[in-house]
């Protein structure tokens, strides 16, 4: 049996894309391939708490452990990627996650952009502001070295190169986004 979350997908929101552009075959209606999310710090000291509580940090947004990647050092700086990857499936529950629970919480965000001239099938969302995260910081310490964060990326996959199908897509999630 399907979750509700993919009953609602398959229910409404196919249902929704299919008659709003009017596709003949269900086939034809993008999809989501896949969605990550994927953060880089940088640590001047081997600070393994530091690294517990960051790789904790996403696996408080995700629900899932994020596989670590430790890239080149510079200048004595340890860099370190955490990078959590989902499925087709898990994209989907991800992204209804994402609009119910995390976008209710960012204080500054407005609307997602998308360009119309860009041929392109992925949409970068920037959540470098960690401190936008309400319920993380009023619960847990895992900011005190918040500059060892240098870049949080949400990736967004799709079927689909056509920034309007793109577009309608997120709309039906709920997702603000505007058309540039």
């Amino acid at each position: 049996m399907k979750s509700t979350i993919l009953q609602h997908y398959y229910n409404k929101i196919r249902v929704l894309l299919l008659r709003k552009n009017n596709y003949l075959n269900s086939h034809k209606i993008p999809i989501l391939l896949n969605a990550s999310i994927e953060l880089c710090s940088h640590f001047h000291q081997n600070s393994s708490l530091e690294k517990k509580k960051i790789a904790l940090l996403l696996e408080f947004i995700t629900g899932k452990k994020p596989k670590v990647k430790i890239l080149p050092s510079e200048d004595s700086i340890n860099r370190i990627q955490y990078i959590v990857n989902f499925s087709k499936k898990e994209s989907i529950i991800f992204l209804y996650r994402f609009v119910l629970i995390l976008l209710p919480q960012l204080r500054f965000f407005n609307s997602i952009f998308i360009f119309k001239d860009q041929i392109r099938n992925d949409i970068y969302f920037d959540l470098k502001d960690l401190s936008i995260f309400k319920e993380v910081n009023d619960n847990f310490e895992l900011f005190s070295n918040y500059s060892v964060i240098k870049n949080l990326h949400l990736r967004l996959r799709f079927s689909t190169y056509n920034p309007n199908e793109i577009y309608l897509f997120l709309n039906s999630f709920n997702i603000p986004c505007q058309l540039i």
